[in-house]
């Protein structure tokens, strides 16, 4: 198997990643990570989530420290990082493959659960108290 049959192979196993997109209007981005931590892949219900997630990821060395503490204190929130954009959306789809199928749509508790830890984030931030953020489970 030649690299552009694995990339193929690795694209067709996106299936939760692309019904997200296509069928429930998610949102994508990808970025690579300034401290080093790699490439991150990120869905949100709307696209501001994303940028909050990814704004604080490139924030102060605190601000990214607790922010990334909180992102990924929990195995729900639609965020994965990996060495490369391909790992980081497979790392992705993991994630998203241990969630019940009938979650992984607008209106569902987990669409709810991600929109309210990713507003309380973003509040945290506005406030200056990302330290004193609780953990995700």
């Amino acid at each position: 198997m030649n690299a552009l049959s694995d990339t193929n192979n690795a694209t067709s196993s996106l299936e939760r990643i692309s019904f997200l997109i296509n069928k429930q209007d998610f949102a994508f981005q990808s970025w690579n990570d300034r401290y080093g931590k790699g490439v991150w892949a990120a869905l949100g219900t709307y696209l501001y989530q994303v940028d909050v997630v990814r704004d604080l990821s490139d924030a102060g060395d605190m601000e990214m420290m607790w922010s990334w503490d909180y992102v990924f204190s929990s195995d729900w929130l639609p965020y994965a990082t990996g060495k490369s954009l391909m790992e980081a959306m497979l790392n992705l789809e993991e994630r998203l493959s241990k969630l019940p199928h009938d979650q992984l749509e607008r209106g569902s508790n987990w669409c709810n659960k991600v929109t309210a830890a990713i507003d309380e984030l973003s509040q945290a931030n506005r406030e200056n108290r990302l330290e004193r953020l609780a953990p995700l489970f």
